[in-house]
């Protein structure tokens, strides 16, 4: 899994999940439950060999992964706006600053930390308009995987801390990165300004009430989280893929907010959960299909 950025960060979250799943039903299910992971993890796309990814993945391959590694966070250190907008702002992927950041006292858990909340303010920033935009193929169904990975990279640092780790960490970095090219294209909405105000969060999400729905989250804490899995649940989309997403994306973030003290994940979390959204897997493919036919050229990212 380190050794190739894969599929978007599924090699590393899927991999986080499986073994997840076997601590929970018992490791004796492994030699079911495992080919199927290394089915996956053997066909999965290796992006960091594509040309989208070519630049950053030169970066990575310069970094010395056992000094990353060795890095420590700092006990005077915290996590600053001004690293979170670095990794969130950046015109190219900031390999090179966020391994500077590790070393000069974040540690790879603290740089984890920055992208977490990082990819929680990509998700409460993303304009809906853009959802809603036919030419546009990459929407915030794609952008929850900056923060699932995040998690995923947490989880691989915690099990097995190393040079292995702190790469898909890195590639973590660059996925934060990537998360945003919609809104290099097309601009961001600003952050939402959130009142508590106490609600049902399944009632919210089904009307597809954003603002309560973050209001609700913000008011309840880090407690609302088995509710705002409920209202994942009882999403009426009739899409298996957008139930898995929500589903993933709300887990992750009632972890990153026990992690990083911060409401953000599960606010994040919320805004998806209870925001309108397209299911347009076959309408984009299709538009893909056919533009590719007329021109020539491979679908746009």
């Amino acid at each position: 899994v380190s050794q190739h950025h894969l599929d978007y960060g599924h090699g590393a979250i899927y991999t986080q999940k499986a073994f997840e799943i076997l601590d929970i039903v018992g490791w004796e299910r492994a030699s079911t439950l495992l080919p199927h992971l290394a089915n996956s993890l053997t066909l999965g796309t290796r992006e960091d060999v594509l040309p989208y990814m070519r630049k950053a993945a030169r970066a990575i391959d310069a970094v010395d992964l056992d000094a990353l590694a060795a890095a420590k966070r700092s006990a005077d250190w915290t996590l600053s706006t001004e690293l979170v907008d670095l990794l969130l702002d950046a015109e190219d992927a900031p390999i090179d600053e966020a391994v500077a950041a590790a070393l000069d006292g974040a540690g790879i858990e603290g740089l984890l930390d920055a992208l977490s909340i990082g990819s929680a303010r990509r998700l409460l920033r993303y304009d809906l308009d853009i959802e809603f935009e036919p030419e546009e193929r990459f929407g915030w169904l794609d952008i929850t995987h900056a923060l699932t990975n995040v998690r995923a990279a947490r989880w691989a640092w915690d099990v097995m801390p190393g040079p292995h780790s702190a790469r898909i960490a890195l590639f973590a970095v660059w996925l934060l990165f990537d998360s945003g090219r919609a809104e290099r294209r097309n601009g961001a909405q600003p952050e939402p300004a959130v009142e508590p105000a106490t609600g049902d969060l399944v009632a919210l999400a089904r009307r597809k009430d954003e603002p309560g729905a973050l209001a609700a989250v913000a008011a309840a804490g880090p407690a609302c989280g088995p509710e705002l899995l409920n209202a994942a649940f009882a999403d009426p989309s009739g899409a298996f893929i957008v139930i898995a997403h929500l589903v993933k994306l709300t887990w992750a973030a009632m972890e990153e907010t026990e992690t990083t003290g911060s409401m953000l994940p599960l606010l994040a979390a919320a805004r998806y959960v209870a925001a309108p959204r397209t299911e347009r897997f076959v309408a984009r493919n299709v538009s893909a299909a056919l533009d590719f036919i007329q021109t020539g050229q491979p679908p746009r990212r």
